[in-house]
């Protein structure tokens, strides 16, 4: 009983964290600082939840479900993470940069989320049809 409440009390600490550095990286974001919102974020990633967004990007699908997994991540905050990717993607699409693999790398995560929690959540449908349309543009 013990250890479960610790496992709950640390998803519930990934889970503030996670949507600390997005509530940050939305703020700047939203003022006008895009290329300074990702370097911010990409840090506090790497920092905070030992997570390198960079690297991420360049694996594939099984290293992929492997590094997060190895994080711990419960299905609600690998939907934090692909939210994050595909925003990355976004900023680099206004810099006229290309964003398909943030793209790619955010429809991973959502599919690993989806397997995890075997269910299907309008957000995650919400996210996946953005991702769709913005690819196409």
């Amino acid at each position: 009983m013990q250890q479960r409440d610790l496992i709950k009390d640390q998803i519930e600490q990934l889970g503030k964290v996670l949507s600390e550095i997005l509530s940050s990286f939305f703020r700047l974001k939203t003022e006008g600082n895009a290329k300074e919102a990702i370097q911010i974020t990409t840090n506090k990633f790497l920092i905070k939840l030992s997570i390198s967004i960079e690297e991420l990007a360049d694996l594939n699908d099984e290293e992929l479900a492997n590094e997060l997994l190895s994080k711990n991540l419960a299905d609600t905050h690998l939907d934090q993470v692909a939210t994050y990717i595909f925003e990355r993607g976004i900023c680099e699409q206004e810099q006229e940069k290309s964003p398909l693999k943030w793209f790619a790398t955010a429809k991973k995560v959502i599919a690993l989320a989806e397997e995890k929690s075997d269910t299907i959540t309008f957000g995650r449908m919400e996210l996946k049809a953005k991702i769709e349309k913005a690819s196409h543009q």
